[in-house]
């Protein structure tokens, strides 16, 4: 048997009646860190893990927590054994040292888990039992991956690789959000080994300084292969994922910069789309203006030019009506007066009942 505990107790009791030989028993100090009872915090790269302990079927209400911790960038843990009441006692994994971290996986039951792969250097295990049946329990193994691909991190080197996190089939996990910062006191060279993401969705950000709110230096998504950017110093890159399409990632690489080229503007392709919007609209909206102030200026010029034409027309003298001009021609004519005269001659009275007389056909008498 095997204590949870640092300390043991053990009490011997008799009776008034028989007598045995009595026992005798022999125990060794085990590492707490090397039993993994009920929970505990293993800083190994690599190792196995087995609960219970003992041997035997699990106790009923148990609530069990293992941190493990590696110096690696990621760990992969297999199962190699398991067996809980499904539906009731479950084996959680997740992505960190917390019960709040992204969780990995969720087991009950009696099939064997797949493999589990972090993107982070720690792994929180926890199995909970309820007050029912129990079961064999589980064991795994584990061992940590080496490498460049880690979901976040902070470095203090001149260069340098960080690289996405990968799964086994060689793409990265759904809704990531992972954070990396170098520090540097020098200019810095970023560039790109491969890159490949989901157009539009999942996103990787570069940044000229150590913070979110740093300048912008590259927003990236698809699978062009990003050109090389420039730096002052600490750069902060940022990279998030949606819930759906992995891509392979990509490799960045940091090197010293000894170029003297000054440090690009942002290219952040929906930013710059969204500038060019804003310009077009502008250009747009002050052509409009011109035509509009154009036609407005040529409509008022055309309406003084019409006044002008109406107030220059030669109206007759004493005309108040359209076609008066006319009819006093016509009268005046009629009564022997030259048109356009200021007064129209009237012959005398005898004349003009001659010329009535004679316009009838009637002879008229004159007198002596």
């Amino acid at each position: 048997m095997r204590t949870k505990t640092s300390k043991a107790f053990i009490g011997f009791n008799s009776d008034s009646s028989k007598q045995y030989k009595g026992f005798s028993l022999t125990w060794k100090t085990v590492a707490y860190e090397d039993s993994f009872a009920c929970g505990y915090q293993i800083n190994r790269d690599s190792g196995s893990l087995q609960y219970p302990v003992t041997g035997g079927d699990y106790q009923n209400k148990v609530d069990c927590i293992w941190v493990i911790v590696s110096s690696g960038a990621s760990i992969d843990l297999t199962f190699t054994s398991f067996g809980t009441q499904k539906g009731y006692d479950f084996v959680y994994i997740r992505d960190g040292d917390s019960s709040s971290s992204r969780q990995l996986g969720k087991f009950s039951g009696n099939d064997l888990p797949t493999s589990v792969r972090t993107t982070k250097d720690k792994a929180f295990i926890r199995f909970t039992s309820n007050r029912a049946r129990t079961g064999e329990g589980f064991a795994l193994t584990w061992n940590t991956i080496d490498n460049h691909c880690r979901c976040g991190g902070e470095y203090n080197t001149e260069s340098g690789t960080i690289c996405l996190p990968l799964t086994s089939d060689g793409t990265y996990d759904n809704n990531l959000e992972c954070t990396w910062i170098i520090k540097s006191a020098v200019p810095l060279d970023i560039t790109f080994s491969s890159f490949n993401t989901e157009r539009g969705y999942d996103v990787l950000i570069v940044r000229n300084g150590s913070s979110a709110e740093s300048v912008l230096v590259g927003n990236f998504s698809g699978g062009a292969l990003p050109e090389t950017m420039k730096t002052t110093g600490d750069v902060y890159i940022h990279f998030t994922s949606d819930l759906s399409t992995e891509e392979n990632g990509f490799v960045l690489n940091w090197n010293i910069s000894h170029s003297s080229s000054t440090i690009p503007k942002s290219d952040d392709s929906s930013a710059t789309g969204t500038s060019n919007y804003i310009i077009i609209g502008a250009v747009a909206a002050i052509l409009i203006a011109v035509l509009v102030t154009s036609i407005l200026f040529w409509l008022q010029k055309r309406k003084s030019k019409d006044e002008q034409e109406l107030y220059l027309v030669d109206v007759p003298h004493h005309q108040s009506d359209p076609g008066m001009g006319k009819r006093h021609d016509s009268e005046n004519s009629l009564y022997g007066a030259t048109p356009g005269a200021t007064e129209p001659r009237v012959p005398n009275h005898r004349s003009r009942h001659d010329s009535e007389n004679s316009l009838y056909g009637a002879t008229v008498a004159r007198d002596a």
